[in-house]
């Protein structure tokens, strides 16, 4: 009988644990944000210094295609110099351009497809950069890309392209709005089942009583 009421006892105060622990766990996953990373989550390649020092002179070429690899190169080497030479370029307006046009323009291209390949907060920064380009092309391309981060800054992002002179960003940001909102609840919801997954077998099997348990109690 002791150890009948000791095991009752302690069974409902395991129980009340858990569903303790349950609720704060939910409450958790039902507000879950997606931790994107902070940097590309690609192999970095390391090179030798003096092969570094020789590019971040090649990011000054006047030869958009030279300053492009060097670009490439750092990027993959995970050179923080490089992070403002990128967005540098995102940056160019084109309509003022008045020198090596076309091969800026497609060095301009090639950096938006290097940094939309990956998905990082960095990254992010950069694709917010090209949703306020002047040209519409790179705005859509931009609003397309960041609608796949499932986030509240991506949202927002969105909430700012409603507002495009242009009709097809201005869907294209409808669109993602809807998609994105879409992957958020997917996202919790895969975090609530797993949750309810864990906590029901926890239920089902009950705590268990240890065989120190029963000699404390039948002592």
């Amino acid at each position: 009988m002791v150890f009948l009421l000791y095991y009752t006892g302690s069974n409902r105060a395991a129980q009340k644990k858990i569903e303790q622990e349950y609720s704060i766990k939910l409450a958790a996953a039902q507000q879950y944000k997606i931790k994107i990373p902070d940097i590309p989550q690609t192999e970095k390649i390391d090179l030798p210094e003096n092969v570094v020092r020789r590019l971040h002179k090649s990011l000054r070429s006047r030869n958009p295609n030279e300053a492009f690899k060097a670009v490439e190169l750092l990027w993959r080497n995970q050179d923080p110099v490089v992070i403002p030479a990128i967005k540098k370029v995102l940056s160019l307006k084109m309509t003022y351009c008045w020198d090596n046009c076309e091969a800026l323009g497609e060095m301009k291209e090639r950096v938006f497809d290097l940094v939309s390949r990956d998905m990082s907060q960095l990254n992010f920064e950069f694709l917010c950069i090209s949703a306020a380009d002047h040209n519409r092309s790179f705005r859509l391309r931009a609003v397309n890309a960041i609608s796949g981060y499932y986030t509240d800054e991506a949202l927002a992002v969105m909430n700012r392209a409603l507002n495009d002179r242009d009709s097809e960003i201005r869907t294209a940001a409808i669109d993602g709005i809807m998609k994105i909102n879409e992957g958020i609840k997917q996202k919790r919801q895969e975090k609530i089942d797993a949750l309810n997954s864990e906590y029901r077998n926890r239920r089902r099997f009950g705590p268990k009583i240890s065989p120190e348990d029963i000699m404390k109690a039948m002592n």
